[in-house]
């Protein structure tokens, strides 16, 4: 995988911030790279791609979010479609 410009702004942002987005087009290797930094950071990166996680963030959101407050970090990819 390429070094990303972006990496070392990212992680600097999250050294004092719990949640950031990151927003681009299609195909340009976002959840790749937020893979690789919740590996780097030794965090849990979880995906509302997976239909379990989406079902307990879709049953109970305030029970998923507060069990990702109780992680490292916490990266969830979110795709909101248009309206």
């Amino acid at each position: 995988m390429y070094t990303r410009n972006i990496e070392s702004e990212l992680r600097e942002a999250l050294a004092d911030t719990p949640v950031l987005l990151l927003k681009g087009a299609r195909q340009t290797g976002k959840s790749t790279l937020v893979t690789r930094l919740a590996e780097q950071m030794n965090a849990r990166y979880a995906t509302l791609d997976d239909r379990t996680t989406l079902a307990a963030a879709t049953s109970d959101p305030i029970g998923f979010l507060k069990g990702l407050a109780q992680t490292v970090a916490a990266v969830l990819r979110l795709i909101l479609g248009s309206t």
